[in-house]
């Protein structure tokens, strides 16, 4: 069930990352100017139950496992890989509008192709530079929560 996103609370980002450098990367480029709440998975699977809030997701309490408001998703994970995790999420109605970018070194043709099928968002290859990679993601930040018009907070209840 879609429900009006609460403009008062900070932006929710669910990072699907498997590698510590990246998610620390990561948590270090938002904090440089941009105020969002992040949420880390290390897994196709634990982002799946963290979206459906299931396991040890689960939880009727909002605030403690919000849906996020963008899906940084790595594209090459353990088990459940990135490419499954998008195209479970695009074929579950509660969620299937969540924006989803995927963030990862692959350049492969193939793979940004097999992305766009699934209908993700954004295909954005992480820069090897640091500080390249920090301004990145306050761009990615600055462009879906300043410019873009989002979809309404998803509820999975």
């Amino acid at each position: 069930m879609m429900q009006p996103r609460d403009e008062n609370r900070r932006p929710v980002v669910l990072l699907v990352e498997d590698e510590p450098g990246d998610q620390e990367l990561t948590r270090r480029g938002l904090e440089g100017g941009v105020d969002v709440d992040l949420r880390v998975v290390d897994d196709g699977g634990k982002a799946m139950d963290y979206l459906m809030r299931r396991g040890s997701f689960a939880s009727s309490d909002e605030d403690s496992v919000p849906m996020p408001d963008l899906i940084l998703l790595d594209w090459n994970l353990p088990g459940q890989d990135g490419r499954e995790v998008l195209e479970t999420i695009r074929r579950t109605p509660s969620i299937e509008n969540l924006v989803v970018v995927v963030l990862t070194n692959s350049q492969h043709e193939s793979d940004v192709r097999h992305a766009y099928a699934l209908r993700c968002n954004s295909y954005v290859v992480k820069p090897v530079d640091v500080d390249a990679f920090g301004k990145l993601l306050r761009e990615l930040a600055t462009y879906w929560f300043d410019f873009v018009q989002l979809p309404p907070s998803v509820s999975v209840n």
